[in-house]
């Protein structure tokens, strides 16, 4: 299916969704921010994208949002300092030599789009049909064994999406295309629709089966430890049974 532009990240449809959420008539919003019916329907329209700091201050106070979400706002708004551009994700040889020289634990590099750089077999392995797909954010939506494997799939599949949602507005037009890939998947133009925003990961950890063996396992992410090459992550997997809540 095709996609329109008003499936990127907006000012308009954020606040809405807000809005929505809230139970939040345009009126109410008007009433208890102070300004007008007319003037809050053209931000939601996208009539009007940059609204002042202290239009934002209102709207984050009257829409209760947490702090990553009205960084969110003022982002989308054009409010923000600018970010550096991204810088290439390659990786040397001693790195896939290191990913490789890991095994059997898993072992994967990925850059900051979530492309494997280059992962072991053992990290294939758990991640079926991965190799295939080679993103792991499209790996959740397109490859139905993700449901299996990932015990806590529903909260990892909304962070992602959530996080996507965060860098597409730190760094327009980086994102377009993995954007583009998982929106032909219902349940991710579901998940989408309801604007969640994360800035990463609350926990290092997550849970996977391998199915392979029918153990759980406990996984740990790491970002790169060298910190001019911050825009790579190294997944490391810590074998034996994970703790299932």
């Amino acid at each position: 299916m095709g996609r329109e532009n008003t499936d990127l990240p907006q000012l308009g449809t954020f606040v809405a969704q807000r809005r929505r959420a809230l139970s939040l008539t345009q009126s109410d919003l008007a009433r208890i921010t102070g300004y007008s019916n007319t003037y809050v329907s053209h931000i939601e329209q996208g009539q009007q994208k940059r609204p002042s700091k202290d239009v934002l201050d209102q709207l984050s106070q009257a829409l209760q949002l947490n702090p990553t979400d009205t960084r969110h706002l003022y982002r989308l708004a054009g409010l923000s300092p600018a970010t550096p551009k991204i810088p290439p994700g390659g990786i040397t040889q001693d790195d896939i030599d290191y990913v490789d020289m890991l095994s059997p634990h898993l072992a994967a590099i990925l850059d900051s789009k979530w492309n494997v750089l280059h992962a072991n077999t053992d990290y294939y392995r758990i991640y079926r049909g991965l190799e295939t797909v080679g993103n792991v954010l499209c790996w959740f939506f397109l490859v139905p064994d993700s449901h299996r494997i990932m015990l806590e799939w529903e909260a990892e599949a909304r962070l992602t999406i959530g996080w996507l949602r965060h860098l597409m507005v730190m760094y327009p037009g980086e994102y377009d295309e993995v954007l583009a890939q998982c929106f032909v998947s219902e349940q991710f133009r579901a998940f989408w629709s309801d604007q969640e925003v994360f800035e990463g990961r609350q926990s290092s950890q997550m849970l996977v089966r391998d199915l392979d063996h029918d153990v759980d396992l406990t996984l740990t992410a790491q970002v790169w430890p060298d910190p001019t090459r911050l825009h790579l992550q190294l997944y490391l997997g810590i074998t034996g049974k994970a703790a299932r809540q």
